[in-house]
């Protein structure tokens, strides 16, 4: 019985790890976005300016 109740503590940890790791991913996912619409911005108001 322990090793079963063992056994699902381990897959409920490795869940969670993932879930974290996936939420990580997202957050950089959308940081990357944000800089690449904030570059391309920038460089359309300098062509804009110049």
């Amino acid at each position: 019985m322990g090793k079963w109740i063992a056994l699902l503590l381990a897959v409920i940890v490795a869940c969670v790890v993932a879930g974290f790791l996936i939420d990580a991913i997202r957050v950089i996912a959308w940081a990357a976005v944000v800089v690449l619409v904030g570059v391309l911005a920038v460089q359309t108001f300098i062509k804009r300016k110049s």
